[in-house]
């Protein structure tokens, strides 16, 4: 996958549908990338699509155990036990699950922010505040 930037103002239409943008499509490509995303609840409580190869490489780089500990076996609970794989179609639309537009209270209109390696589907008030929240300062040196 290529580098992602930008930020694009999108619809979500009436079916649920997301265009992804040409500039985003145009830098995938199906043999290193796949056909599909997988949407994950990302760490900035934004929701992630992941291109179906990466995600799948860094799921498998992960370190397994036959008996991880509750904090890995929650972490896998919610990384891919919560994990919804869609489908681009042939006019470049995912189908957002009705459960994601519900958890993320997702308006018609929303923000698709580009993020280096993953794309981040933002309520725009949302994304705003995120922006403008200033991160904790680190704890002083001792």
């Amino acid at each position: 996958m290529k580098l992602l930037t930008g930020n694009y103002e999108l619809t979500i239409d009436e079916k649920n549908r997301l265009l992804v943008p040409v500039e985003i499509r145009r830098s995938l490509d199906p043999d290193l990338d796949g056909q599909s995303f997988y949407l994950v609840k990302g760490a900035n409580g934004s929701l992630w699509f992941w291109s179906e190869r990466v995600f799948e490489q860094q799921a498998q780089g992960r370190t397994t155990s036959l008996r991880p500990s509750l904090k890995e076996l929650k972490e896998d609970h919610e990384l891919f036990g919560d994990a919804d794989k869609v489908e681009m179609d042939r006019q470049g639309r995912v189908l957002i699950p009705e459960r994601r537009i519900r958890q993320y209270r997702f308006p018609k209109d929303c923000l698709m922010v580009a993020a280096r390696t993953h794309l981040e589907l933002w309520d725009p008030p949302a994304y705003e505040t995120y922006m403008n929240t200033p991160e904790p300062a680190a704890p002083a040196a001792a």
